[in-house]
Parts: structure tokens; sequence; C-alpha cells
């Protein structure tokens, strides 16, 4: 894994775990084993990191709704489509989809 995707996952744990006013760059760095001017580096700084996850995330859901069928033969299909997307997303996600209900 590289030094940005250390620092992303890190940050997304931390984010998810203690939330974004409570953590700090020093820990990010820590426990993704980099020092903080590599945060800098990847991403302006916290705020820039933060956003960044929030809109990978966005991104990853849009598309994935844009993959959907979009006019299924059922309208209830389409439904359970959306709905089964919806789960999905949260199971593969679900430190980022924390990060977005609770910011």
């Amino acid at each position: 894994m590289s030094r940005r995707e250390r620092v992303l996952q890190s940050a997304i744990s931390l984010f998810a775990s203690q939330g974004y006013d409570a953590t700090t760059t020093y820990e990010i760095a820590t426990a993704a084993n980099v020092t903080e001017p590599v945060i800098y580096y990847y991403f302006k700084n916290k705020d820039g990191l933060f956003t960044h996850i929030l809109a990978e995330t966005f991104i990853e859901y849009f598309s994935r709704l844009a993959a959907l069928e979009p006019d299924p033969p059922e309208q209830f299909t389409k439904i359970e489509n959306l709905i089964d997307l919806h789960f999905a997303f949260v199971e593969d996600y679900p430190e980022q989809v924390y990060i977005v209900q609770h910011r």
C-alpha cells in the first residue's frame, strides 16, 4: 500500500472513530506510519484530506447509481435495486458512510 493510501485509510478510520474535529494530522500521520509533511504533500491540509475522502465516497456512490439498469421492467425492481445498492455500499464502505452521516 502506498503512503498516500495509508494516509487515506488512517484518516478514514480515525475520522470515523473519533470525529473530524477530534482527529489531528499528527494522529493520522502516526497511524499511517508517515510524517506530517507527507499529509501536506498529498493534501493541502486536514480539510483537504477530509474533502477528498467525501468526494471519493460520493463519486463511488453515484457511479454505482449510474450503473443501475435505468428502466427495469417493473417499478418495484427499480426500488429494490436502489435499496440493494445502498446496503451493498454501506457494507463496502462502512466508515465512509459513518463519516458522511455524522459530519
